[in-house]
């Protein structure tokens, strides 16, 4: 993998950019060493101060070395000497778990002679859906030694297989991952805020399926793909960006009956420089599978084994009563728009039958704060407003909240966040 950036600031605001090879630092190189079993890994970063210059190490940054290892050195930087030396306030947390879903949270709310901050960055994965909020408030001067901002990565690595009555086991075929991301960027005044969507195959070097980035509020947000699909349901305004679209892996070369490794990621970060209210908030849910065999030939009737044990089909991961191959089932997976949002969100999602279902509203701590409703009469797509409010018709404060819908046998649960 190419060495990593540490960006080494000097206290009179000057810069300068340095190259140092990952080995020298114990980088960990995810990018080029494959995993044996699934596993989900989460990363929540909330940091809000000043990096204190005489220790060594204060005034050089980098990214955290496991975000490094599978997105490159994006986001926030740290001081390379530790937060706790260079006396800046925050933390970083991290989770490995090989079972889902896995949720985590870090908030910080700091005040300093020359700059205020409050972030709180959230996370939760399972297999084949991710989720990631990052957001930053800042106020105050600028400076080289600032280190203020949240960020948020969510990584699910699982093994394959696939098989199919075309084609027998051996033979050489293709499959593409189809990935739907929902979410919104923004920042009210100098800073940056982004997204990285990426992937890797066995022990092969990370590709992003899908970039987003803003830096400042009078520019207009940068957007790519691989071969730009999927990009035409986002929609930009300078230093705004939201919207939904489905974007897809190149086609990966696999052999029918042979296991292969996928890990796919997403990374939220939102990094403010001058008084600045900076967020990134998305979701993503691999959408649909599909497969070819030798020659190009489309294959239709495959079956997808996964080591974690979750259900693939042709209609991408599969919930609990699903059928893998798209056919009738449960409801289609939960939205929410405008996400982060400061007076009502609507809830979106789809019924393929009448059932029955519940719409709810929850608080970081599994807390029901709010029932919106039961849903179910018809077929087809459905919404309902959120107006930010609790049971009790007080509005709620600023933060994270989860809305749950639930069915017999099943729920989806995505994240939505009230900006006050």
């Amino acid at each position: 993998m190419p060495p990593s950036r540490i960006l080494t600031r000097s206290p009179d605001g000057t810069r300068a950019l340095r190259l140092a090879v990952s080995v020298m630092l114990g980088i960990a190189s995810i990018a080029t060493a494959g995993f044996a079993t699934p596993s989900l890994d989460t990363l929540v970063l909330s940091v809000g101060g000043v990096s204190v210059p005489g220790p060594a190490g204060c005034t050089s940054f980098i990214a955290p070395s496991s975000l490094i290892g599978f997105f490159g050195d994006y986001g926030v930087g740290l001081p390379v000497g530790g937060l706790a030396v260079c006396g800046v306030p925050g933390g970083v947390d991290e989770q490995t778990s090989p079972t889902g879903p896995l949720v985590d949270e870090r908030s910080l709310v700091n005040s300093w002679p020359n700059g205020s901050f409050n972030g709180t960055s959230s996370v939760a994965a399972e297999y084949g859906r991710l989720s990631s909020s990052a957001q930053a408030n800042y106020a105050g001067d600028t400076s080289s030694l600032n280190v203020t901002g949240s960020e948020g990565f969510t990584i699910a690595a699982d093994g394959f297989t696939i098989t199919t009555p075309s084609f027998a086991d051996g033979q050489a075929g293709t499959v593409v991952f189809r990935t739907t991301v929902n979410g919104s960027l923004s920042t009210t005044g100098t800073g940056s805020a982004g997204l990285r969507l990426d992937y890797h195959v066995n022990a092969g070097a990370g590709v992003s399926m899908l970039r987003a980035s803003v830096n400042g509020a009078a520019s207009l947000p940068a957007l790519a793909s691989i071969g730009s699909v999927g990009l035409d349901g986002f929609a930009r305004t300078p230093g705004h960006l939201d919207g939904s679209g489905e974007v897809v892996t190149a086609a990966i070369p696999i052999v029918f009956g042979t296991r292969f490794e996928y890990r796919f990621g997403l990374l939220g970060y939102a990094v403010p420089a001058l008084t600045a209210l900076v967020q990134s908030d998305f979701d993503a849910a691999i959408t649909a599978i599909e497969v070819k065999g030798p020659g190009g030939v489309v294959v239709s009737d495959f079956t997808v084994t996964s080591d974690s044990g979750t259900s693939y089909g042709a209609g991408g991961v599969v919930a609990v009563g699903d059928d893998p191959h798209g056919g009738i089932g449960n409801p289609s997976r939960l939205s929410a728009f405008p996400n982060p949002s400061g007076t009502a969100i609507q809830l979106r999602f789809s019924l393929k039958r009448a059932m029955a279902t519940s719409l709810d509203i929850f608080d970081s701590a599994g807390r029901r704060v709010k029932h919106i409703g039961n849903a179910g009469e018809g077929t087809g797509d459905q919404s309902a407003i959120w107006d930010g409010r609790g049971d009790g018709g007080v509005a709620l404060s600023s933060g994270v909240y989860f809305a749950r819908l639930s069915w017999q046998g099943g729920f989806e649960t995505t994240r939505v966040t009230l900006l006050r």
